[in-house]
């Protein structure tokens, strides 16, 4: 009874604050995407929807015709592009929303046309190796995000890289291969002996940070080679443990060395307040 109460109550609060239904109606649809609205007065908003959705199907039509009648042309990439804007207003966006939802085919086409212009593009930059710079922005971009540096300033051509990808699969697939296997000779050749311990130290960032190429080759090499993954794994554990080793003996190395020093300048301080002896003989 008392749930019962409160939703009726947030439904009277909701109209009360709109002249008639339909105002409350429209106010509802484009509550969605006012991000000043309190978390009260949307969740109040959510309740008068469920309670009128015949309500709201007209609102949404309404709206979409306020979009039509703003744009004549190309209405589809418009909507794509103003949904897409962090900048648009939240009204803006509510219209092209509206309008994108009640013609989902025509919006479907168009982002597929849009995706196409992007991947051609991408293509004329690289005409000549187009899948295997797709591989190495994947691979840059996921060890990037691994060492912790998210200041990725090409996430334009990414995106482009990606939607290349998505219209080529085959040539991305063969590519990945051919890099691959690329990527694991070029460590055989580097590390003549102890791969296992060098991948394992390379993946622990033992000692130092590794660059991207390496790391890059150390996993190639892994998957190119899958029945020593599980030694790796062991190979990781050791290494770790000896990092830890390390860091703690280093401590107490640093924790003597303060003890000598401060046990130093203490036995200099009292020698200084010893008088010295006299010299009347």
């Amino acid at each position: 009874k008392d749930e019962i109460e409160a939703l009726n109550a947030a439904e009277a609060k909701w109209s009360s604050l709109h002249q008639n239904p339909k105002d409350a109606a429209h106010a509802v649809v484009y509550s969605s995407f006012d991000g000043n609205l309190s978390q009260d007065m949307k969740q109040e908003a959510k309740i008068w929807a469920n309670r009128h959705v015949s309500l709201i199907e007209i609102a949404e039509k309404d709206i979409a015709v306020l979009f039509e009648k703003n744009y004549r042309r190309d209405r589809a990439r418009a909507a794509l592009t103003i949904m897409a804007d962090a900048a648009a207003k939240h009204r803006e966006k509510c219209k092209a929303s509206c309008w994108a939802k009640l013609n989902r085919k025509e919006v479907a086409k168009e982002r597929d046309r849009i995706s196409l212009e992007i991947a051609n593009q991408f293509k004329s930059y690289h005409p000549e190796d187009t899948a295997t710079r797709v591989i190495q922005m994947r691979s840059t971009q996921g060890l990037s995000m691994n060492n912790h540096s998210h200041n990725i300033d090409n996430n334009g051509v990414i995106i482009a890289a990606e939607e290349w990808a998505s219209h080529n699969i085959v040539e991305v697939s063969e590519a990945e291969i051919e890099t691959r296997k690329k990527l694991a000779t070029e460590f055989n050749e580097k590390f003549s002996s102890g791969k296992i311990r060098k991948v394992a130290e390379i993946m622990r960032e033992y000692k130092r940070v590794p660059s991207i190429e390496e790391k890059e080759m150390a996993l190639a090499w892994m998957a190119e080679n899958k029945h020593v993954i599980e030694d790796v794994r062991k190979m990781e554990e050791t290494v770790l443990q000896v990092q830890l080793i390390e860091d703690e003996l280093k401590g107490s190395e640093v924790a003597q060395l303060l003890k000598y020093i401060t046990s130093s300048k203490l036995e200099i301080h009292l020698l200084r307040r010893v008088p010295a002896p006299s010299m009347n003989l």
